[in-house]
This record gives structure tokens, C-alpha cells and sequence, in this order.
């Protein structure tokens, strides 16, 4: 860019002023009266303090890094009289100026046949490429490949492809292509009842990243089962890397989506959450924390719909999509199982946790329940209280 700024040798037009004759160029507040720049039609540099008249042709000269002015020709005088005068161009004027751009003269035949003729096609390339030992693959390719490795592969190579597929599905075409290929069907829910966690954690993964702000893999995912499956997992796997992942996969699957929504709510999913807070361990409260989280968006993402609806009133898919959300009964299910009282309990720390005693929540603080001292938990929980206070308050 820089070398074509050169080679053009970038011009700037200085634009006349209204309530003047010059344009002064002034130094740390003073104007050199005596230096008044005596323009020709020749380039020349204008120093610094130098009074310039109004209506020269001004450029900066990338090569030196010094401004240079000259008088306008009359060929270029006609070109900018609308610019110096600062008129409007009629569509006339605009549509031949247009004309006037260099490159823009439109496709012709000949062009396409330039092209055919200068450039290869992509399988032509792709032979001579692997005569020459080299190999060159689409993100199908790759992406197929990939699955058959994994089908045929011991569970290192299934691990690596899992891996490498997650990678590619976080563009949005190679999302669906995956799903398209069966890779949910025969990759992502097979690989949950691995004996490997860390196959089960890598495919966890896979799913929410391929789902995430991605209708069309959240309606197949939905179709697959796989709420009903990250929340069996999400209930009875041990590993913590497992468990949070389902987390993930989970928001990325009901996120604006209240159709999955209404089949998480009815497959007992806030119950699941629910048995999560039964533990006060540190690896569970980072768990507890991302559920609060979640639970906090949905409320808030259900709550900016309706607000939406008011200001849109006409808008069909807004009003579809409130009504599916008011089926689901979010808020409903959240104060009947419970959340209201569990919500505040993470506020508290573990008796046998040693937390200093603060002036500002003094009253708060007793032998028996101190309060919590991590700040990011304590806002996150309060966050989701604030959600929930109209629901919550009786």
C-alpha cells in the first residue's frame, strides 16, 4: 500500500476558506507575515511558518515527508470546481465522474477470458502441486479426512481429530458442513460414552462450538437429543472438566433458541443445575458460578424480548419468539424449584473457610457462616439476584 501511496504520489487538495484570502501555517502560535509562500505551477515545498494563498493544489510527498503546493492547471481546475466551491454534483456529473475511476471500466468477455487464460483452476493446481510431492485441501477435505480418522483411529488419533474438527467448525459454513457429514450423529454423541474423559470433555467442546450462534447445527442438535444427553452427563459424570464443558455446550445450544430452551426446562435440566449446589467444593463452586451465569442471561436475553415487543409491537418474528418464550415459563420454573433461596446461599463461604472481617459487610459476618471473600463470585451471584428481584422479592 505503502509503495502505491508512492508511486501515485498522494495529493491532497487544500480546500479555500470562506472568511479568508490565505491559509496561514502557523509555528508554536506565531504567523511568518514576511514568508508568503509564492506559488508557480511547478512543485514546491512549503516551509514550515509559510502563508499560502488560497486555491493552490497541496500534496504531502510520501517519499520526503514534506508538503508541496502549486498553482492549479486549468485540466485540473475544471476537474475540481466542484470541490473548491463545495457544490453538489448533479447525477449526471456523479455517474460520469464515476466513469472516470480508474478500474472500474465493468467485466467484459474479454476480461474472463484474460483471466482463464492468466489463472489456473483449482484442480489443475492441485495435480501439479501433488506431482511435486505438495498437497493443498479445502476445509472438506480436511474435514472429511478427519472423520475417517477418528472412525478407524485408536483413541490418540480420535482425540487429535476431535480436536482438529473443533478448530474448524468455529467458521460458520464448516459448522453445518460437519453436521451435513453426520459428524454430530457418528462423532459428537458416541464419543459421550467414552471410557477416555478426555475424549468426552474434546467432543463436549466440539458440540458447543460448532451450536454456538449457529441456528441451523441448534435445531439439529436439538433433533439428535443432545440436550437430553449433555444433561445425563452433566448428572452423573465425575470429571469437573467434563461437567464444566457441559455447561458450555449447553448454553451454546439454548441461547436464544426457546424451543431447546422449553426441552431443557422439561427434561429437568434446572433440577440438574440444582443438584450441582449440593457441594461446597472449590472445582464445584466455579461450576455453580457458570450456572448462575447462564441462568442470569437466560432470564435477561427472555426479558429484553418482551422489552423488544413494546418497542416493535409489528414485529412478527419478535412476537414468535415471546410467545415461545412465555410457553417456556422461565421465570416461573426458577422461583417454584427453588432458585430465589439458593441463589443467596452462594454468598456465603464454608465454615471452615478463613475470611477477614470487613467494615463494610460487618453485620454480615458471623463465626458460623462468614461471607464469601471472591469478589467475581459475589458479583456474578448478585447479578443474577438483581435478574430474578420482581420474581423473587415475596
Amino acid at each position: 500500500v505503502i509503495y502505491l501511496l508512492q508511486s501515485m504520489n498522494f495529493q491532497l487538495l487544500c480546500k479555500p476558506s470562506d472568511d479568508s484570502e490565505i491559509e496561514v501555517i502557523e509555528e508554536n502560535g506565531k504567523n511568518d507575515d514576511d514568508g508568503i509562500f509564492k506559488p508557480t505551477h511547478e512543485w514546491q515545498k512549503i516551509r514550515e511558518g509559510q502563508s499560502i494563498p488560497r486555491g493552490l493544489h497541496v500534496r504531502l510527498n510520501l517519499e520526503t515527508g514534506e508538503r508541496e503546493a502549486k498553482l492549479i492547471d486549468d485540466n485540473e481546475h475544471t476537474d475540481l470546481t466542484h470541490v473548491a466551491k463545495d457544490e453538489e454534483l448533479s447525477k449526471d456529473e456523479l455517474q460520469e465522474a464515476i466513469k472516470k475511476i480508474p478500474g472500474d471500466e465493468g467485466i467484459t468477455p474479454e476480461d474472463i477470458e484474460r483471466v482463464k487464460k492468466n489463472f489456473r483452476p483449482y484442480e489443475t493446481l492441485k495435480k501439479e502441486l501433488e506431482e511435486l510431492e505438495l498437497n493443498i485441501q479445502t476445509d472438506l477435505e480436511l474435514m472429511n479426512e478427519l472423520l475417517a480418522k477418528f472412525k478407524s483411529g485408536d483413541d490418540e488419533e480420535k482425540l487429535n481429530s476431535l480436536t482438529d474438527l473443533e478448530y474448524l467448525v468455529h467458521q460458520f459454513d464448516n459448522a453445518r458442513e460437519f453436521i451435513r457429514a453426520g459428524g454430530l450423529v457418528d462423532i459428537v454423541l458416541p464419543s459421550l460414552n467414552s471410557s477416555s474423559s478426555l475424549i468426552r470433555a474434546e467432543a463436549i467442546t466440539l458440540l458447543g462450538s460448532a451450536s454456538q450462534s449457529n441456528t441451523a447445527v441448534q435445531i439439529a442438535a436439538l433433533e439428535s437429543g443432545s440436550v437430553a444427553a449433555l444433561l445425563r452427563v452433566l448428572a452423573l459424570d465425575r470429571d469437573p472438566t467434563v461437567r464444566s464443558r457441559s455447561v458450555y455446550a449447553l448454553s451454546c445450544l439454548v441461547r436464544r433458541f426457546p424451543t431447546a430452551l422449553h426441552k431443557f426446562v422439561t427434561d429437568g435440566g434446572l433440577g440438574v443445575f440444582a443438584n450441582l449446589f449440593q457441594s461446597e467444593s472449590q472445582d464445584d463452586l466455579k461450576l455453580q458460578v457458570k450456572v448462575v451465569t447462564l441462568l442470569h442471561d437466560l432470564v435477561l436475553e427472555i426479558k429484553e424480548t418482551e422489552k423488544a415487543c413494546e418497542r416493535n409491537s409489528g414485529d412478527a418474528e419478535l412476537l414468535e419468539k415471546q410467545r415461545q418464550y412465555k410457553v417456556v415459563k422461565m421465570t416461573h420454573h426458577l422461583v417454584n424449584e427453588g432458585w430465589c433461596e439458593r441463589l443467596p446461599r452462594l454468598l456465603q463461604a464454608s465454615p471452615t473457610q478463613r475470611v477477614e472481617r470487613r467494615d463494610d459487610l460487618s453485620s454480615a459476618v458471623t463465626k458460623e457462616r462468614p461471607v464469601r471473600p471472591e469478589h467475581d463470585v459475589v458479583e456474578k451471584v448478585v447479578t443474577a439476584m438483581l435478574a430474578l428481584v420482581d420474581d423473587c422479592r415475596d
